[in-house]
């Protein structure tokens, strides 16, 4: 065949030689730079740095995925405040009808509802808790909670009036539209349902003199909280209330915790206090539906400096854990988002699969269409 037309079958020789030389090179080249790339950009950690007033100490955070951005509460003023991925930090909610020398150091949000849970505290009234809806920015209700009562529970420390009770930590069950809120001198744990009915819901004796520092909704039937003092991890039945400890690997504590936060995969991320040396974190998994748990991953944000104030903690877009805190002494916050080093060297590794999987599949896609091609070709000169 080649003898009866030496210029085109050197033609179509030139065209498949050329084709082979450029089209494999370029895939390789593309495979090569997508293993390189891949995991550079799974470890990488966003982060945030804002600036406030000297006046105002953030506390407390959650994400607000409709709305897309961070919410902070205040320890001095009665206000909540928004920070945007670009930094940008403005004041959401300023409630004018609480008294000047109240707070709001505990907030969270009830994604299906659009409001938003925050605790109020002020040493001139009783705690309460209000809630707030996010798009009008109106109060719906301001909720007084009450103080225990002996008569309920009559063994419980709890219950003795000389013990004040300074509300902790929110957070709500988005099925009811519930909220719980925990009491830093005791066990104690009030509830509001969505029309703003408040009651002592849980007033348990299982560690007397500790109180609950962080509590997660989650939304199996029962909370989880971390008792700052002891460190222990607690599971409170979100029905009755009953409360037990839940040991963690070899009876590890996690003293002067901060906060505590729940993934979509059952995760849970525990943050240290200046106890633990400040910007440390640990990922906590169950198998047994939090009977008992294990320490999966840790962390340390700040660059590890000691003495990092660290003031909340969330779940961004269900999976993404980040932490707030204190950068330095002055009025200079960060956001920083935490990554599990486990999980980034499993997800590097289904990374690495995949893109070795659709560059095979590109190849092969590019052999079959020259050889089709080239058969095609010879048929027509035949």
């Amino acid at each position: 065949m080649c003898n009866s037309d030496d210029r085109s079958c050197n033609s179509l020789g030139s065209m498949v030689g050329k084709c082979g030389r450029s089209s494999l090179p370029d895939v390789f080249f593309l495979l090569l730079l997508l293993f390189y790339v891949g995991p550079a950009q799974c470890r990488s950690s966003h982060v945030i740095r804002f600036r406030t007033s000297q006046e105002f100490s953030p506390s407390s955070l959650v994400w607000d995925g409709y709305a897309q951005h961070f919410l902070v509460g205040s320890l001095s003023h009665p206000t909540v405040s928004s920070v945007s991925d670009a930094g940008v930090f403005e004041t959401l909610i300023h409630d004018s009808t609480l008294l000047p020398g109240a707070s709001i150091p505990s907030i969270s949000i009830d994604h299906l509802r659009r409001r938003l849970l925050a605790v109020v505290r002020d040493s001139s009234s009783p705690p309460c808790l209000a809630s707030y809806d996010l798009d009008s920015r109106r109060r719906l209700f301001l909720s007084r909670l009450p103080a225990p009562s002996i008569d309920d529970d009559s063994s419980s420390e709890s219950s003795d009036p000389s013990i004040p009770h300074v509300p902790s930590s929110v957070t709500v069950d988005l099925g009811t539209g519930a909220a719980f809120v925990t009491s830093e001198s005791s066990c104690l744990i009030w509830k509001v349902d969505v029309k703003g009915k408040a009651w002592v819901f849980s007033d348990s004796n299982i560690h007397p003199g500790d109180g609950l520092h962080g509590v997660t909704h989650v939304g199996l039937g029962y909370l989880l909280a971390v008792q700052r003092t002891s460190g222990r991890i607690v599971k409170i039945d979100s029905d009755d209330g009953r409360a037990r400890s839940v040991p963690v690997g070899k009876d590890m504590r996690f003293v002067g915790s901060n906060g505590v936060a729940l993934g979509s995969d059952g995760t849970a991320v525990v943050l240290g206090g200046r106890s633990s040396g400040g910007g440390k974190g640990w990922f906590l998994k169950s198998e047994d539906g939090w009977i008992r748990a294990g320490v999966y991953d840790e962390f340390v944000v700040g660059d590890g400096i000691e003495g990092i104030e660290v003031k909340g903690v969330t779940i961004r877009d269900r999976r993404i854990s980040c932490v707030l805190y204190r950068n330095g002494n002055g009025n200079d916050w960060v956001v920083e988002e935490v990554i599990s080093k486990r999980e980034t060297s499993d997800g590097d590794w289904v990374y690495l699969l995949v893109t070795a999987g659709v560059a095979l599949t590109f190849f092969f896609i590019w052999r079959f269409q020259m050889r089709s091609l080239i058969s095609g070709m010879n048929k027509k000169m035949v």
